[in-house]
């Protein structure tokens, strides 16, 4: 039983990295696309930089408990315990949830192009802001893993 629980934890945190892989990856190619001589200007670089990175945050803090709940119902449908299905989704969504953003951002900002504009407002402003706001988005993206599981639970014994 213990392998399965380690399975159903690794598998929540494992789909968590890969979508926030994807959005990071997403991420880099539009922000070199929109980069190109198109838009040549400095202030609309700037502006479009902006924009496309708070997509990106806002489409991550989405996403956290959509995949919280998907991976929370399967955990509960397939665990032998509500409680330890509840732990493990709720554990895996938070800690997947984080895994996602930083590997998202990571990936996306090494397409922001070397500017003092960008380095100083990143370092003032967004890193203390979007810790603060991932330390309050994983909280519900960890409950909605838990509701899920006892859903899933549930509906297992209905079968």
């Amino acid at each position: 039983m213990l392998d399965d629980k380690n399975k159903f934890l690794s598998t929540t945190i494992f789909i968590f990295t890969v979508i926030g892989f994807g959005i990071g990856l997403t991420g880099y190619i539009g922000l070199n696309l929109l980069q190109g001589p198109a838009f040549a200007g400095e202030d609309s670089q700037i502006a479009t930089v902006s924009v496309l990175t708070l997509i990106m945050i806002l489409l991550s803090l989405v996403l956290g408990p959509i995949i919280s709940a998907v991976t929370g119902f399967i955990s509960g449908m397939k665990s032998e315990s509500s409680s330890h299905a509840m732990t493990i989704s709720m554990f895996g969504a938070v800690l997947g949830f984080y895994l996602m953003i930083i590997l998202s951002l990571t990936l996306s900002s090494q397409a922001i192009p070397e500017n003092p504009l960008y380095t100083a407002y990143a370092q003032q402003e967004v890193g203390h802001t979007l810790f603060l706001t991932l330390i309050q988005a994983s909280v519900p993206t960890g409950i909605v893993g838990l509701l899920a599981a006892i859903i899933g639970f549930r509906v297992r014994d209905i079968n």
